[in-house]
C-alpha cells in the first residue's frame, strides 16, 4: 500500500496523505530514452534559465547505482556528470556536488 496526496477542491493545493493501491508499471524507459528526454528538457529550459539568470543544478543519483528498483539512473558515475553538462553546454547547466552522494 502506498500513499497519495489529497487535493483541496477549492484551491487545488496538495495537502495530507491517504493510502492508495500500489500500481506497477510493466514497462520502463531505457537509459538511452532517459538521456534523450533529458536533452529535450535542457534544450527547452536552458535558454529560459540563461535569459532569467537562473542556474540549474542537477543532483547526482543517490545512491550512485545504474538502476534502482529496475529503473535506470543517469548520473551515477563521474563521466556521466560530464555527459549531462555536455548535453547543453552553458554556465546555467550545472551540477550540485552533494557531499552525501559523492563522499
Amino acid at each position: 500500500m502506498g500513499l497519495s496526496i489529497n487535493r483541496c477542491p477549492r484551491h487545488g493545493l496538495e495537502y495530507g496523505l491517504r493510502p492508495r493501491r500500489r500500481q506497477w508499471c510493466d514497462s520502463f524507459a531505457t537509459q538511452e530514452q532517459l538521456w534523450s528526454r533529458l536533452k529535450d528538457f535542457l534544450d527547452a529550459l536552458i535558454p529560459v534559465a540563461e535569459e532569467a539568470g537562473v542556474t540549474l543544478a542537477a543532483h547526482p543519483d543517490d545512491p550512485p547505482m545504474p538502476t534502482v528498483r529496475s529503473q535506470p539512473r543517469l548520473v551515477y558515475q563521474p563521466q556521466l556528470y560530464q555527459k549531462l553538462i555536455d548535453l547543453k553546454p552553458s554556465p546555467r547547466n550545472a551540477l550540485e556536488f552533494c557531499v552525501g552522494t559523492l563522499g
